[in-house]
């Protein structure tokens, strides 16, 4: 992933070598294989100088504020192992630049749309009804699901947060999360549930099979969720 080349942005440095010489490294993309795939590659800004030795950038330090840490044991663009992950995408300055605006470019649809899709989920999480029956005459007159409000910032988090169903009792304020029942492998925890409920709800929740109320109640929020 590129940044924007903006006013102020280095694209070039000199530093002395071990003989005293100027070597000149100047601004490069390279692409980057994936860990994952060969076939895939990321885009990424490094600095090369004449003799083929690369480098990330400089850092601040040294004895005039900026400099290379470990200039002898630089990697060389013809060494096996930099060709192993690395190759040179681009050299020239001005293309440099017109690819990083167009990979920014890129990267802010790739944002937009999916800040745009969160909002979609949001908006079709809220309109789903704030209070639903469970189904059972005789636990729809003690006990409700009610749904919490759906919520998305780009800013705060990537993710959806509320939007589900708690367990309520009639009329008070207690409740129980029913996602937090339901291990990463789909296994239902019942104990869990069975300990909370009875201490949230009191002598209401001694009345009900808790494993069979936890499946009725998951599967009316999957029923509920398909609209």
């Amino acid at each position: 992933m590129l940044r924007k080349i903006e006013k102020g942005d280095g694209v070039g440095y000199s530093i002395i070598d071990k003989d005293g010489k100027i070597v000149d490294f100047k601004l490069m993309v390279v692409a980057r294989k994936s860990f994952f795939s060969d076939s895939q590659e990321s885009l990424e800004y490094a600095f090369l100088s004449p003799d083929g030795r690369v480098n990330s950038g400089s850092y601040s330090g040294r004895n005039t504020g900026m400099g290379i840490s470990d200039l002898d044991n630089l990697l060389s663009i013809n060494d096996q192992k930099w060709q192993e992950e690395y190759r040179i995408f681009e050299t020239d300055l001005n293309k440099i630049i017109k690819l990083a605006d167009e990979d920014v470019r890129k990267q802010d649809e790739f944002r937009q749309a999916g800040i745009e899709k969160k909002e979609a989920e949001v908006k079709k999480l809220n309109l789903r009804p704030l209070k639903v029956k469970i189904g059972d005459e005789r636990l729809d007159k003690i006990l409700e699901l009610r749904r919490n409000e759906a919520e998305y910032s780009p800013r705060v988090s990537h993710s959806i947060r509320g939007g589900g169903y708690s367990l309520y009792q009639k009329d008070r304020d207690q409740h129980v999360w029913l996602d937090r029942f339901v291990a990463k492998d789909g296994k239902l925890l019942v104990k869990s549930f069975c300990e909370e409920g009875k201490y949230i709800f009191g002598e209401v929740f001694h009345e009900f099979d808790p494993k069979a109320l936890l499946t009725l109640l998951l599967n009316r929020m999957k029923e509920v969720n398909k609209g």
